[in-house]
């Protein structure tokens, strides 16, 4: 999804096409050096982010909620059980929201691979909806075959440094099977039917 056809009531007026022609262009300029492949790619991730970025209006409307809803029950307009209702309810949206966030950023977005320098660029997101790039050197990402079934349809990429993220071979989409294969495991234990082109 561009900026251009993000929705309006999201995020305000898009952004004009001069500044988005910039933020394209220090994109591609800040990895001149090294020319990334990339091997997998997780589809939803544009919806992901929007719902890691509703939470934050979802807790900016029940703020300015909350207060007149304490007036009306102050004054007499609503019952203590309508009260406790709108309370109960701004909490739990919030609480689910910022639930499924965190899985979000457990999500594997996008793992991309440099030949030159034998490092991957595992990307994924943060808590509030942004993207997050970490380039790894092969030797930083644990074997496939160390921490996977080959049956199971949701995988775990696990790196010695920061963390384990998940990803899915049936559901993702995998642009260059053989090389992805090659990098997740040396020993190949991977099962090549599972692969979507």
């Amino acid at each position: 999804m561009s900026a251009s056809t993000l929705p309006k009531f999201l995020f305000g007026s898009t952004l004009p096409r001069s500044c988005v022609c910039r933020i394209l262009s220090y994109r591609r300029n800040s990895n001149d050096s090294k020319s990334y492949v990339v091997l997998y790619k997780w589809p939803t991730m544009s919806y992901f982010r929007v719902l890691s970025r509703f939470k934050l209006y979802q807790a900016g409307a029940m703020l300015i909620a909350m207060p007149p809803l304490s007036y009306w029950y102050y004054i007499g307009s609503i019952s203590s059980k309508s009260l406790i209702n709108g309370y109960t309810a701004a909490t739990g949206t919030v609480l689910v929201l910022c639930t499924l966030s965190y899985a979000f950023s457990k999500v594997l977005g996008e793992l991309a691979y440099c030949k030159k320098t034998e490092s991957v660029r595992v990307s994924h997101m943060d808590f509030l909806g942004r993207r997050r790039d970490l380039e790894l050197h092969l030797k930083e990402l644990v074997p496939f075959s160390d921490n996977n079934s080959p049956k199971s349809a949701i995988k775990t990429l696990q790196t010695l440094s920061n963390g384990k993220y998940l990803y899915s071979l049936k559901y993702g989409r995998v642009h260059d099977p053989q090389l992805l294969l090659s990098v997740l495991d040396k020993s190949g234990h991977v099962v090549v039917t599972e692969v979507n082109n």
